[in-house]
């Protein structure tokens, strides 16, 4: 079943690369952006994961899925991507030259992870462990990955609001964390079916995703009213 593994990857990463590559073309700093999130995710994951991995052979794998093990995966998950974007955010102008940019971010954050959770993982089951999947097995985990793509998103531009109002970093990470947190105890811990587990993600992402859109446009809102700023002083003259 290679061919199902394919398409099953293909739904989870394509989209996104195609949306910004549509967006951005040959915008260098975007794809600059694009590439940061993507190095960003990387970051944050190999920051994290000792530490839960850890965890998980000093008390046994059974520990995985229990609520207080949960719980601190969901918040660490937070802390460490949130916290990390916004250093990048701070750091790397590139990264908050305008609506775009944030959003490049975002895009690039969600694609890192799509590809090593998933994509990497899928080829790993089928050719490495040599074990069939069926498209039917992998596509609430394709179409999930494009809902945690627009949720990255969503938390890139609160995180951006960040800059200005720390207030919004803490929102940012508690907003992940209760995601996380939600979604893994429905599935795993009360046993949720899996295509209701992905209905909660989707309202849930549509949800961040307008939060998201009303940010963007105060942030395009803010750019056009400096532009007449800059054209008054200029008329000025």
């Amino acid at each position: 079943m290679s061919l199902d593994a394919w398409v099953g990857v293909l739904i989870a990463t394509a989209p996104t690369l195609l949306l910004f590559v549509y967006l951005a073309r040959a915008k260098r700093s975007m794809w600059i952006a694009f590439v940061v999130g993507a190095v960003g995710w990387t970051v944050a994951g190999f920051l994290r994961s000792p530490i839960l991995t850890g965890i998980a052979l000093t008390y046994g794998e059974a520990v995985v899925l229990t609520i207080p093990f949960i719980a601190l995966s969901a918040a660490f998950a937070g802390l460490f991507e949130e916290g990390i974007k916004y250093v990048l955010m701070r750091r790397v102008e590139r990264t908050r030259i305008d609506w775009t940019h944030v959003l490049s971010l975002g895009l690039g954050w969600g694609f890192s992870e799509a590809v090593q959770l998933y994509a990497l993982t899928v080829l790993a089951i089928v050719y490495v462990q040599g074990t069939p999947l069926t498209l039917l097995e992998l596509l609430p985990g394709a179409l999930e990955r494009n809902m945690a793509v627009l949720m990255h998103v969503a938390y890139s531009f609160v995180v951006f609001r960040g800059l200005s109002d720390v207030r919004y970093l803490g929102l940012a990470m508690a907003l992940h964390g209760l995601v996380d947190f939600v979604v893994v105890t429905a599935y795993w811990i009360l046993g949720l079916g899996v295509w209701y587990a992905e209905g909660m993600v989707l309202l849930m992402a549509l949800a961040l995703g307008y939060y998201a859109y009303r940010i963007a446009k105060g942030i395009q809102v803010s750019e056009s009213e400096e532009l007449h700023a800059v054209e008054r002083k200029e008329g000025d003259w």
